[in-house]
Parts: structure tokens; sequence; C-alpha cells
């Protein structure tokens, strides 16, 4: 029975013992006096801090996310004017066709009316008919001067070559800006690794210089550490 006691005692003081050297946000006892307010400002510090990085990031990455579609919406906007462009052409194409097509029409008729007259005449007139009336007017003749549709289809066929241009200039770009987001990041956690490190170097090499009593250290909460 005594040792059987003296066992149950042994094993409480040995888990009390354990509880309170641990510490830390979730034991029952601080490790030393005002332990816990320090570690929860610790944690909010370091909480803000974290948060702060992870804002800087996200900044880098929307800016240049927003430079990339700028690119892109301006794209898209030439991507629509284009589509108009070949339409206007297409249209100026069959317009130009009509037209060439009415001319020679006329032409025709109108060839055909006049060699009717210069037969008539020759039956007619007492003299010999004039050189000009064995030449009847070509298409040549009549439409000189008559433009196509030529230089608007050519004009939209540069306006289409230079919009194909565009798109492959803006995929290289959109791998180059990708590419310096990523670098720009890389460099920062680099940057902060370093300043962190050359922190905790100080932070050891401060705690090394200015050791500590371990008397205090063991104080329980609430008690007044010894001098």
């Amino acid at each position: 029975m005594r040792a059987n006691l003296q066992l149950a005692l042994g094993m409480a003081f040995f888990i009390g013992a354990m509880i309170k050297g641990a510490g830390g946000p979730s034991s029952l006892f601080d490790p030393y006096v005002g332990y816990a307010d320090k570690d929860r400002a610790y944690r909010v510090k370091l909480s803000a801090y974290a948060a702060g990085k992870a804002a800087y990031k996200a900044a880098v990455m929307n800016a240049y996310d927003a430079a990339l579609a700028e690119f892109r919406d301006r794209y898209d906007r030439d991507a629509i004017a284009i589509q108009e462009i070949r339409e206007i052409a297409a249209e100026a194409d069959e317009r130009a066709t009509e037209v060439r097509d009415s001319t020679a029409e006329w032409i025709e008729m109108g060839g055909i009316s006049i060699r009717r007259y210069r037969e008539e005449n020759r039956s007619v007139r007492t003299s010999d008919a004039p050189a000009y009336f064995d030449h009847y007017p070509t298409f040549e003749e009549v439409a000189v001067g008559l433009r196509d549709a030529a230089a608007v289809a050519e004009a939209a066929a540069r306006a289409v070559a230079a919009h194909e241009a565009n798109g492959r200039l803006l995929a290289a770009i959109e791998m180059r800006v990708v590419a310096l987001r990523e670098r720009q990041i890389a460099a920062f956690d680099t940057e902060i690794a370093r300043i962190e490190s050359e922190a905790e170097k100080r932070v050891d090499e401060a705690a090394l210089a200015e050791p500590v009593n371990p008397v205090d250290l063991a104080a329980p909460a609430g008690a007044a550490p010894l001098a």
C-alpha cells in the first residue's frame, strides 16, 4: 500500500514537472514570468509579418497581371478592328466587281448602238466615212481611271499582317513578363531569407552576450524573479 502511494506521488510530481518545464502557449504554466504575454505579442507580430510578405507578393503579381491585361485588351480590340477591315475589303471588292461588270455591259450595249448608227450612216452618206467609224471603244479605254479594290485589299492585308505580328510579339512579351515576375518574387524571397538569417544570428549573438540566470527561467508564474 505504501509502495503504491509513493509510486502515485512520484508520477504526479513527474507529470507536473514535465508540464511546468514544457511552457509555451498551450502549457498550463509559463516557463518564466510574463512568457505568455510576450509569446502572444510575438505571434501577433509574426502573423502580421507573414501577411505583409504575402501582400507584397500579391501586389507584384497584380502589377504584372495588370500590365499583361492591358496588352491583351489592346490586342483584342485590334482583333475586332481587323475583322471589320476584312469585311470592308470584301465589300469593296464586291462593289468594284459590280461596277466593272456594269461598265462592261454598258460598253457592249453602247457598241451595238454605235455600230447600227454607223452602218445606217454609211448606207445613206454620199462621202467616205471618217476613219474613226472603224474604231469602237474598248473596256480598257472607257475604264481608264476606274479604280478597283486592289488598294483596299492591299491595305487590309497589311493591317492583318501587322496584327498577326503583334500577336507573336504579345506572346513573347507575356513570356518575358511572367519570367520577370517570377524573378522579382524569387529575389524578394532570397532577400527576406537573408535578412531573417541575419536577424536570427544577431539575436543569438545578443543572447550569448547576455546570459540569463537559469533560476529566473524556472520561477513560477506570478513569482518575482530572484536577484
